[in-house]
């Protein structure tokens, strides 16, 4: 293993030395990353290196007029163990890369820093995302071979086009630029360019404290087997795009471990691009996920979707010079398929097809398949919204609703968009293709999510209304459920509407009617049986409270009385408009 951990990590220097990164080569580097500053602080100063790393931060305080804070001190602790203060300047060479002024990290040093297997996932991620980015921009940042003075840093590059500093706001202006003096770009196209390469390459991440709100409600609102459960809705999207045939192959195949193509080999490590926060509750998070079945049953999801259409792929590649030439639904699927692979890879189209051919999975083929899986999940930050990448702390508000939001541009794209073309251009094919999708992804999603929800019904205990449960799972597809036009009749529907688009904050809620009540009622109060919170607990929390707990109690006071209640039938029971509350807040949510 050690082997190849440092063929990797020596593989990632000379691809980075490749585009024009001049780090220099260290034998036996590990990349480390400072998690006590303070510590490491009052370390330093007992040490001859102090002076050092003093005079750099004056030295900066000086350049900027102004005290240093905290991180932007860390950060210059950082360079002088190689440390990684990388999204400063996003086409520089990153914190990673510059040269240690401090060699050797001796075991009392060591204390100070993260654990190298802990930080190494976000290491690779961040170098890989500047060699791409270089390479998208040129190896000088932005490729341009003349002065120019960037608005956000100082001078860009010198008479000779050489790289001397730039940020991505820089590298963009740079790159549009390009583009129009190509004739690539209208001037019409400039902003909208500019505005949707600087949202890529300069997003905001979130602050650190609402990251750790953010796990927390994770853990608690999908942190169970329950939830694990919703994720076989996914095969829906497999079975639309690869076929319904293709993907119940597929299942078996990749419970076993025997597919083609493993998730893995795609380079995908997580559900989500939501999910892929670094530090210690983003690590619980995926304890949890994998300890409940989440992360297994998603990954067959994935799976299942990635080898049926590889299948569908090879079919179409294989079809024969007659069928290619036909006027039938053949051929026009099979010149479809040429123009997407075209659009993707230009002049290598001929190859990619021959190796669908010859069944040979290479990295084209790879490519091909992860961006077909990128259509219908979310899992890179070109498939979020322009307002998740640039809205920082805003992000709090796409929580559990990425996967919701992909699913409209499904319908966006596999529908509205081909009817749209199909009028614009009188092209009676395409408005039937759109109509056709709309009943295929209505269908299939439905019978998807219905089948996930019976079985949940079964695992908490309820009997299932297929009718209700239709409908909610029609209604998920625009981000609402039943639960939303009950609560609009009591306190207005925009304001349900408002409520349905907040963040989670039902383990919170939960606390806070407990205190209440323990505090009013102590003696009856302080039984666990009778704790909203005990759903909140991950991976068993919801299975005691349906089974033994809460809602237990009430289904039990239900079926006796067999009497109307003010509240809403969820399967043949009636359930009160608080613990309907309770479950559609604190589980219902947790579809995404």
């Amino acid at each position: 293993e050690y082997n190849i951990y440092r063929k990797t990590l020596d593989n990632l220097f000379k691809r980075a030395e490749k585009v024009g990164f001049d780090a220099v080569y260290q034998k036996n580097y590990a990349p480390r990353q400072i998690i006590d500053l303070d510590g490491l602080v009052a370390y330093l100063e007992k040490t001859k290196d102090w002076d050092k790393v003093q005079t750099s931060i004056l030295r900066k305080e000086m350049e900027l007029g102004r005290a240093l804070n905290k991180a932007e001190k860390s950060a210059i602790l950082n360079s002088f163990v190689r440390g990684y203060g990388t999204k400063q300047i996003p086409i520089a060479k990153t914190g990673y890369m510059k040269n240690r002024t401090i060699d050797f990290i001796d075991p009392e040093m060591n204390q100070f820093f993260a654990k190298t297997n802990d930080i190494l996932p976000e290491y690779l991620t961040i170098v890989n995302d500047q060699i791409e980015m270089r390479k998208f921009f040129g190896k000088a940042g932005i490729g341009v071979e003349k002065k120019i003075t960037g608005k956000y840093g100082k001078i860009v590059t010198d008479k000779k086009g050489k790289f001397l500093r730039t940020d991505a706001k820089d590298s963009v202006g740079a790159y549009v630029e390009r583009l129009l003096t190509e004739g690539k770009i209208d001037l019409k196209d400039i902003d909208e360019v500019k505005k949707i390469l600087t949202a890529r390459f300069d997003e905001k991440g979130i602050d650190s404290y609402l990251g750790t709100f953010k796990n927390l409600t994770y853990m608690s609102v999908m942190g169970s087997p329950f939830n694990a459960v919703t994720q076989l809705g996914d095969l829906g999207m497999s079975a639309y795009a690869g076929g319904i045939a293709r993907t119940l192959k597929q299942i078996p195949l990749s419970i076993f471990r025997k597919v083609k193509l493993k998730k893995s080999d795609l380079g995908i490590d997580k559900m989500a691009i939501e999910f892929s926060n670094a530090g210690l509750t983003a690590k619980a998070v995926d304890n949890v996920f994998k300890t409940t079945g989440l992360t297994a049953i998603d990954s067959i999801g994935k799976e299942a979707l990635i080898n049926s259409t590889l299948g569908k792929f090879q079919k179409l590649a294989k079809t024969s010079l007659k069928k290619q030439i036909s006027s039938g639904d053949i051929g026009r699927k099979y010149r479809q398929f040429i123009v997407k692979l075209e659009n993707i890879f230009e002049k290598e189209t001929k190859n990619v097809l021959k190796g669908l051919k010859g069944d040979k999975i290479n990295e084209n083929i790879k490519l091909l398949l992860f961006n077909e899986l990128l259509d219908f999940q979310p899992l890179a930050l070109s498939e979020v919204p322009e307002k998740y990448l640039t809205s920082k702390n805003g992000r709090i508000l796409y929580m559990l609703k990425t996967w919701s939001i992909k699913m409209m541009d499904v319908y966006r794209r596999e529908v509205f968009r081909n009817i749209k073309r199909g009028y614009k251009t009188g092209d009676k094919s395409l408005i039937v293709d759109g109509v056709k999708n709309f009943v295929k992804l209505g269908v299939i999603m439905t019978i998807a999510g219905t089948t996930a929800d019976t079985i949940k019904d079964f695992m908490l205990g309820r009997k299932t209304d297929y009718s209700d449960t239709m409908i909610d799972n029609i209604l998920q597809m625009a981000l609402l459920n039943r639960y939303t036009f009950t609560r609009g009749k009591e306190d207005g529907l925009l304001s349900s509407l408002i409520q349905s688009f907040l963040p989670s904050t039902q383990f919170i809620d939960d606390m806070w009617l407990d205190i209440g009540e323990m505090l009013n009622d102590p003696d009856d109060s302080f039984r666990i049986n009778n704790m909203r919170s005990i759903k909140n607990i991950p991976i068993g929390g919801k299975l005691y409270y349906w089974w033994i707990g809460r809602a237990a109690d009430y289904k039990e006071k239900e079926a006796k009385k067999k009497s109307k209640t003010t509240g809403i039938q969820v399967g043949k029971r009636e359930l009160s408009s608080s613990l309907k509350s309770e479950e559609t807040k604190g589980i219902q949510v947790g579809k995404r």
